[in-house]
């Protein structure tokens, strides 16, 4: 997908996987593409801080009303 559609994800939840099963929700900020790569600017729902990630890190949480 391109970042102009993935633009659309902006404001939207997701599980940001850590490490060893251990993921944490957060709310997506900005996209870009680096190199190829799509990576979402991400920030806890609770909690501080903000954090460039590879968008493969990231699974997107259905809204109500979303497959």
């Amino acid at each position: 997908m391109q970042v102009t559609e993935q633009a659309a994800k902006i404001g939207k939840q997701g599980l940001f996987h850590v490490e060893k099963g251990f993921k944490i929700v957060v709310v997506i900020q900005d996209v870009r593409e680096v190199f190829g790569r799509l990576d979402y600017s991400i920030r806890p729902v609770e909690g501080v801080g903000s954090l460039w990630v590879s968008s493969e890190r990231v699974l997107m949480i259905a809204e109500k009303g979303e497959r």
